[in-house]
This record gives structure tokens, C-alpha cells and sequence, in this order.
């Protein structure tokens, strides 16, 4: 299930962009505009938006092995 994450998404997030390597400065602040996908209660994928104005960026893409 695809859903738009909340706080207490947050530590596994952050584990998932360590474990492929990917930065999480900034994640805790642009929460808000993430997504999760869900699988059998454990979060396996998120995605987030940076908004700028008119534009976003795309950051923060991450898939489980």
C-alpha cells in the first residue's frame, strides 16, 4: 500500500536510505511530503518531494534489497 508517511515512519525511512547508502540530511524537515509503500506492516520503499515554490524535487528514493 502506497500512503504519505508520518512520524513514526521516520526511523524506517532513515533506515532504508542507510542502508543503500543515500543521504538522509533533511528527511526529518521534509517528512511531510513523503510517501511510503507498505508491505505486510513493514515499510519496504519511500520517496520524498524537497517543494520549492512552484517546483519540487524529487529526492530521497529508496527501495529495500
Amino acid at each position: 500500500m502506497i500512503r504519505r508517511a508520518v512520524a513514526q515512519d521516520l526511523p524506517a525511512v532513515l533506515a532504508l536510505l542507510a542502508e543503500a547508502k543515500l543521504p538522509t540530511d533533511g528527511v526529518a524537515e521534509h517528512l511531510h511530503s513523503f510517501f511510503v509503500v507498505e508491505d505486510g506492516g513493514r515499510i519496504v520503499a519511500s520517496a520524498g518531494l524537497e517543494l520549492r515554490g512552484d517546483a519540487a524535487l524529487l529526492r530521497s528514493l529508496v527501495v529495500a534489497a
